[in-house]
């Protein structure tokens, strides 16, 4: 039989070990990623293609700065919107912006009632926003009620076997 203080060195001995392991194994999953990132397209862009659509966009801000309301039939007279853009509805359901850059949905469910009252006053009173945070806040209730019951039932189980 070891004596204490052998199975503690022994343990040390073998912590250090798995951590020597851990680390090599960690270095070579790097260099190996590191490698596919090298050489990557990702990070090259076409200077001459990104001015020459700013340039497009350019004239089109000076058309609606030389008007003070513009619509966008006269902007489609212009020409200045792309073929591929033409097609787009632009109706108000898909301008909808997000409150602080967060659906609804996140409002309700993660601050309940009162992301709701949030998500409307923020959203300048929207009514789509009020009711995607409301379907948030009855999910996050749905799911938190069920897991209290599994939960419970578990415990039940549990205390019955024994």
């Amino acid at each position: 039989m070891l004596s204490q203080s052998a199975k503690q060195i022994n343990f040390n001995d073998m912590k250090t070990t798995v951590i020597k392991y851990i680390v090599a194994v960690s270095l070579l999953f790097v260099s190996v990623f590191n490698s596919f990132a090298d050489g990557s397209a990702d990070f090259n862009f076409d200077r001459a293609a990104i001015e020459s659509d700013f340039t497009e966009l350019s004239k089109l801000e000076q058309f609606v700065e030389s008007k003070d309301f513009i619509s966008l039939s006269e902007i489609k007279e212009q020409e200045f919107l792309p073929a591929s853009f033409s097609g787009l509805s632009l109706s108000p359901r898909h301008m909808i912006e997000d409150p602080m850059g967060i659906p609804g949905f996140w409002w309700g469910c993660i601050f309940g009632p009162i992301g709701i009252a949030l998500a409307y006053v923020l959203s300048d009173k929207d009514q789509y926003q009020a009711r995607q945070a409301l379907t948030g806040c009855i999910i996050n209730g749905v799911v938190s009620v069920g897991i209290v019951v599994v939960y419970y039932l578990w415990i039940l189980t549990y205390f019955s076997m024994y």
